[in-house]
């Protein structure tokens, strides 16, 4: 979060501060906030009514991203764009879970259940299916469009 310089409040500093020369050169504080700063006090205010449910948030949400920053060496993205960032994170999370199943069933039973798993085939084309149909239509919906609204001015002359 870059943080943004507060125009206002600004207030002067108080005269008899025997360290000042030692603090800053200018003559008044600049208050620094965040645009988010809001947001971040709601969130504050939230944990502190509520300890019980970020205690658990951080017990089952934030342990992967941990152990990803901490033991993968993951603390940024080397791509840029967000398709190809989530390209990358999918891999990252894929190698995390690989090792999380390697960790809880063992190395020769992950492989035998590799093995002897059948993918169901069936939402794999149903997927594909709405995808090819999604594209069609979007390649033809300028046609669709004319023909339910047919103005003179979209047709060529």
């Amino acid at each position: 979060m870059k943080p943004v310089t507060a125009l206002k409040p600004t207030a002067p500093m108080p005269a008899k501060l025997p360290f000042k020369s030692q603090c800053t050169k200018l003559p008044k504080r600049i208050i620094h906030r965040s645009e988010y700063q809001d947001a971040v006090d709601i969130n504050d205010n939230n944990i502190k009514q509520n300890p019980q449910y970020y205690k658990r948030r951080q017990a089952i949400v934030e342990h992967p991203f941990g152990t990803i920053k901490r033991h993968f060496g993951f603390t940024h993205t080397l791509l840029k764009g967000l398709q190809k960032v989530n390209g990358e994170m999918n891999l990252i999370m894929f190698c995390y879970n690989f090792m999380r199943t390697k960790n809880i069933l063992g190395f020769d039973k992950m492989l035998e259940t590799i093995k002897n798993w059948q993918p169901d085939y069936s939402k794999i084309v149903c997927a594909l299916k709405n995808g090819f149909i999604k594209v069609i239509y979007r390649q033809n919906e300028h046609r669709y469009f004319l023909q339910i609204y047919p103005m003179s001015f979209f047709k060529a002359v």
